[in-house]
């Protein structure tokens, strides 16, 4: 089977599944913002992931090709500071357009993060980024299975047959409109579902899929994606964007799309650089 045969295989196979089980959820659990809706999400999570192990076993492609070595933990750090750079850049234009965050606090020298108490500038830095990290790791606990499939059995493939930056792309927005029921359904964007679901969403994913592949084929390994995935997910999360208010939704859902497309335009500039000046000497784990 040659490998764009593969790649459609698969696409096929984890969408057409995926979409059978998001149609579950909108059934079952209508309420987004229930316990029940959340927890079947995460299931969802690991369906990429599920089917590239079924597709590496049957199709023997070697386990090493998934990326799963731990290397350069370098990329770590990165996969934690630019999520975190991100946001803060999101509040700071919050502010300038007139919104307000409720994000961090300041009173005094006294810095507090979601109205937690209140401690000095030299205690919450530490406490911040330890507390930030833990909850990364955790949720790459379910972050995992996407990047599993996404950028360790996807990843390689598409930028064998469609290049390496267009490939990255692609891979962005089928990551994107992996996402389409539930989207459709008011997550991430409860007052745009339509247009989150056909723009905002493969946008972003975009902007992810970009710095993703900076990361892992630096890296040669796909846990830099899962932890940053999971960094994302924190501070994407209801407790954080609840916090943000501005005179109109679309303003911040613009602002999340318009950083994160920029980010990933600047990474797979970066990405583009790496590998023509031989700093990336191969675009596959091994």
């Amino acid at each position: 089977m040659s490998q764009k045969n593969r790649i459609l295989l698969y696409l096929v196979i984890t969408l057409s599944i995926s979409y059978l089980y998001q149609v579950f959820i909108t059934v079952v659990a209508p309420d987004i913002a229930s316990e029940k809706f959340s927890n079947l999400a995460l299931i969802l999570m690991y369906f990429p992931g599920v089917i590239a192990i079924v597709f590496t076993s049957i199709f023997k492609e070697g386990w090493s090709n998934l990326g799963l070595k731990i290397r350069r933990p370098i990329f770590w750090l990165y996969s934690l500071v630019i999520p975190l750079i991100i946001t803060i850049l999101l509040l700071v234009f919050i502010q300038l357009l007139g919104g307000e965050q409720k994000v961090f606090s300041m009173q005094g020298y006294n810095v507090s993060f979601l109205d937690k108490t209140p401690v000095s500038l030299v205690t919450f830095i530490p406490l911040f980024s330890l507390n930030f990290t833990v909850t990364a790791c955790l949720t790459g606990i379910f972050t995992i299975g996407e990047e599993l499939g996404w950028r360790g059995y996807l990843q390689n493939k598409m930028i064998q047959v469609f290049g390496l930056i267009p490939g990255v792309v692609i891979l962005g927005l089928v990551w994107g409109y992996w996402h389409l029921p539930i989207i459709l359904m008011g997550y991430n964007f409860p007052e745009y579902p339509i247009l989150g679901a056909l723009i905002f969403m493969p946008l972003t994913t975009i902007g992810f899929s970009l710095i993703f592949a900076w990361l892992t084929l630096s890296s040669k390994s796909i846990w830099p994606a899962v932890l940053g995935h999971g960094a994302i997910n924190t501070l994407l999360s209801d407790s954080v964007i609840d916090r943000i208010e501005v005179p109109e939704k679309i303003l911040l859902y613009l602002l999340i799309v318009g950083l994160w497309l920029i980010a990933g335009i600047i990474a797979g500039i970066k990405l583009n650089s790496d590998y023509k000046s031989g700093k990336i000497q191969n675009l596959s784990f091994r």
